[in-house]
């Protein structure tokens, strides 16, 4: 099942721009282990299958991959990497195109959003339907 329970964050990466396996590590070594984290990755299924051989993606880390055009067009993408942070209701809450300023930018972001408390988020202010 790709959906979490919780909070939870989808990222859209193109595995074909450089920094994108990069960045899947530094998830790792920055303690996500995949519970709440699903990675739409760009690619081929093989290259997909490599990188999690490789070991250096979360342990737990749910990936599904696809063709670039429809990925981006079924999201309405101008381009990747895209976070969004689903509500356990599944709608989302916050959306950012790009890593950030720094790279530490968005796992913050993302560390914050998995680990707030979902009473605080079941209103509708902010949430896109």
């Amino acid at each position: 099942a790709l959906k979490p329970s919780g909070n939870w964050v989808l990222l859209v990466l193109n595995a074909r721009l450089t920094g994108s396996e990069a960045y899947l590590s530094q998830l790792k070594a920055d303690g996500f282990d995949g519970d709440k984290l699903v990675v739409l990755l760009i690619s081929e299924p093989e290259l997909a299958k490599h990188w999690q051989a490789r070991g250096e993606m979360p342990e737990k880390l749910q990936l599904a991959s696809g063709n670039l055009s429809p990925i981006l067009d079924g999201l309405s993408l101008p381009g990747t990497p895209a976070f969004y942070g689903i509500t356990p209701e599944g709608k989302i809450a916050w959306q950012h195109l790009g890593y950030g300023k720094n790279p530490g930018e968005r796992l913050v972001q993302m560390w914050d959003w998995i680990k707030r408390p979902t009473q605080a988020v079941r209103g509708n202010s902010g949430v896109r339907e």
